[in-house]
């Protein structure tokens, strides 16, 4: 999927998860999604029509029909969070999240601190309305929350 310092939205998250499941061939699918990953599964399962069998939400954080996830997730932060957008995203350009720096591959700099890792998902996925049109009854669902989830603590889970 693209990186974290690139201004994306879900429908080319869905065209690149999209290639890369029917690359693979194989059906039916089940679709599983972490964190703000959680946001762009709907607009998949859509995508993936019939092949959809199951999806599991893992710490996942998502809304429902027409609603963005930052409303739900922290309503009294919208505004705050929307105004560092911008300047977050320039700063944490080449950025990844690693829990020691040692880990950061090459060429990349080391975030360890995931406060600024929930930060930079919101400018990509977070203020982005979702929808569940298109995911057929037949898709099932199953939601995991993480009870150690240094990004997304369990009350901001689906």
């Amino acid at each position: 999927l693209p990186p974290r310092d690139a201004e994306v939205d879900v429908s080319q998250h869905v065209l690149l998860a999209g290639e890369a499941i029917a690359a693979l061939g194989a059906g039916p699918i089940v679709v599983v999604a972490h964190s703000a990953g959680a946001i762009v599964a709907p607009q998949l399962l859509a995508h993936l029509g019939s092949a959809a069998a199951h999806v599991v939400f893992v710490a996942g954080l998502i809304a429902p029909e027409g609603a963005r996830p930052a409303d739900i997730v922290h309503p009294e932060r919208v505004a705050a969070m929307a105004e560092r957008r911008v300047g977050l995203l320039a700063d944490r350009r080449g950025s990844v999240f690693v829990h020691s720096a040692a880990l950061a591959p090459p060429g990349l700099a080391a975030i360890t601190d995931p406060s600024i890792v929930q930060g930079i998902d919101s400018l990509n996925l977070m203020y982005q309305v979702v929808t569940w049109s298109g995911v057929g009854g037949h898709v099932g669902r199953t939601y995991i929350r993480c009870g150690r989830d240094e990004i997304q603590t369990p009350d901001m889970q689906a």
